[in-house]
Formats: C-alpha cells, structure tokens, sequence
C-alpha cells in the first residue's frame, strides 16, 4: 500500500443470535431503528443445531456509513439485551486513495 492510500470503514456486519420470540426480530431492530439507521441487508433465519440445542434466530446484519462510536453503542446495546446469546461484530474496509478522497 502507498502512502497516498488509507483503510476506510464501509461496512460493519453483526452476527447476533437469540431465543426464539416472536418478539425477537423487533428488539433487535430497535437499537437501529431509535438512531434513524436502515440497515443495508438484514437476515434473519430460524435453526437447531442438535436435539440437546433449542432453536435460535440467527441475525446477518449489514450497516454502513456511521461512526465508530455508533457501530459500538448498538453492539453494547444488542449484547445487553435480554434473550441474546452472542453477537459480533466484523469491521469492511476498503483501500481508498486519499488524493481523490479528500
């Protein structure tokens, strides 16, 4: 890499996994929907994975263009709630050249 490029954010993907709740999809949504935030993709599917596991909702969710600060806040936010199991978080970057990004 130059030094006339840089890593810039574009997208942030959350992988959140939660209890079975008719109710779930919503309160997920919320800590988006409260900051004005349309997520770009949202993927929501229902599984088990063994008879000694119940069944869980799988979250895919696809955000870009907000500070690092936000990003933070909605996976502290989601992590707290209750019947979440876990969320992550993956950070997207892309190279940019800086000269035609200024």
């Amino acid at each position: 890499m130059s030094a006339e490029q840089s890593f810039l954010p574009t997208n942030v993907r959350y992988f959140v996994t939660t209890d079975v709740d008719p109710g779930a999809i919503a309160r997920v949504l919320e800590h988006f929907a409260v900051r004005g935030i349309t997520p770009n993709l949202l993927k929501v599917s229902q599984y088990k994975q063994t008879s000694l596991i119940r069944d869980n909702l799988s979250f895919d969710i696809h955000v870009s263009g907000l500070s690092d600060d936000i990003y933070e806040v909605i996976l502290q936010k989601l992590t707290s709630q209750v019947g979440v199991q876990s969320v992550r978080k993956e950070n997207f970057f892309e190279i940019v050249d800086r000269k035609s990004a200024s």
